[in-house]
């Protein structure tokens, strides 16, 4: 079993012109106090929706008035990927204003098979590199998934 232990302390910051540098006690506080603050919340988690029946994605509406032909566009490509909107209200972690659309789990995962067929094809085809097909386990609050 191996012990964890805190990393070096960080050299003090050089003197740079018309820059003033928090020092490392000012770090030290401002690192303890964003871990007292995290609440345990995932931005982009959607309350009250079961993962393993469905995936999400985010409209992020907070820019809607400045930018309309952003929001179009991202709902067009969600559309495009057989996403639905969610209806009602839903609250979502990291957003105040935003959109929540919803695929089957099942449609997802299939998607995403097909994908990595389309890209081993580019490979064999050299076309891409074979780094696009680097995985990952990710562990999550909804289980373990390649990534």
């Amino acid at each position: 079993m191996s012990e964890t232990t805190a990393p070096a302390p960080l050299p003090a910051p050089k003197p740079t012109k018309g820059l003033s540098f928090p020092s490392q006690a000012e770090l030290k506080r401002a690192r303890s106090a964003a871990k007292a603050e995290d609440d345990g919340t995932m931005p982009g988690h959607v309350h009250g929706v079961d993962y393993t029946q469905w995936a999400t994605a985010i409209v992020d509406l907070s820019h809607a008035d400045k930018r309309p032909q952003r929001v179009e566009q991202d709902r067009a490509r969600l559309r495009g990927k057989g996403y639905l909107p969610l209806g009602g209200t839903p609250r979502v972690d990291g957003f105040d204003s935003c959109e929540v659309w919803v695929k089957s789990r099942e449609d997802y995962e299939a998607d995403r098979q097909a994908r990595r067929g389309r890209i081993r094809k580019a490979i064999e085809q050299g076309r891409m590199s074979d780094v696009a097909l680097v995985q990952q386990q990710i562990t999550g609050p909804y289980g373990t998934h390649s990534a």
